[in-house]
């Protein structure tokens, strides 16, 4: 006997939770034969209902090498595709940890489970107690400059301050990393815009002015767009 389940079925809309103009989980998708050869990746954000711009990339990387991707924007409890290949749990926030392994714990006798972001950088010790898995630590560099239309942006990575009290140096390291080719998305999520060099604050500012995309909010002061 074949058995079906419903499950969400990418649709793109402007105002998509994985980004402008990106896909999202809006529109309920056609039913899914569990018996089905076809097998999938899940994307899960497990701090939904925030914005997770590690899931949206981990969406668009799957897809760009081919692979079919179920996103579910919290917890999906039962409504699982039977043929799940591999399940990507993304959680900002380290108070997520107990969800992220109430998943990780129900998906992993029929799935690899991986799990990453920054609310888990300092769980890695809790995680493999609780699940007996393994987490990513620091950023992740198959789908870190994974390009897309996404809410937010990073133009560079890491800050050479090491503040006693931010994870950023021991997250993405004591030197800035800069991407000239990033893609400007309404909110720029720089760690210390205002110490980056000064050649490189104006090529964010170009590269605004060219793309006509308004920036409506930056983590730290940068020169008038």
């Amino acid at each position: 006997m074949t058995y079906f389940i419903p499950f969400w079925e990418y649709s793109k809309n402007e105002n998509s939770p994985l980004g402008n103009g990106g896909i999202d989980r809006l529109r309920r998708g056609p039913r899914l034969d569990l018996h089905c050869r076809q097998s999938f990746h899940i994307v899960i954000n497990v701090s939904a209902p925030h914005y997770n711009l590690g899931a949206a990339k981990i969406v668009n990387w799957l897809q760009a090498q081919g692979q079919s991707v179920v996103f579910f924007d919290g917890d999906p409890g039962l409504a699982m595709p039977f043929n799940v290949e591999r399940v990507w749990l993304s959680m900002i926030f380290s108070w997520h940890a107990p969800l992220a392994a109430q998943i990780a714990l129900r998906m992993k006798p029929q799935a690899e489970v991986f799990c990453g972001g920054p609310g888990m950088f300092a769980l890695g010790k809790w995680w493999k107690q609780e699940t007996g898995l393994e987490t990513h630590r620091g950023l992740d560099a198959r789908f870190e400059r994974q390009r897309g239309d996404y809410e937010m942006t990073f133009a560079s990575r890491g800050c050479p301050v090491d503040c006693s009290f931010c994870i950023v140096p021991r997250l993405e390291g004591t030197e800035f990393t800069l991407d000239w080719d990033f893609d400007p998305a309404p909110i720029l999520c720089d760690n210390n815009v205002s110490a980056l060099p000064a050649e490189f604050q104006d090529h964010i500012i170009a590269t605004y002015r060219r793309s006509g995309i308004a920036l409506r909010d930056c983590n730290c002061f940068l020169k008038c767009i």
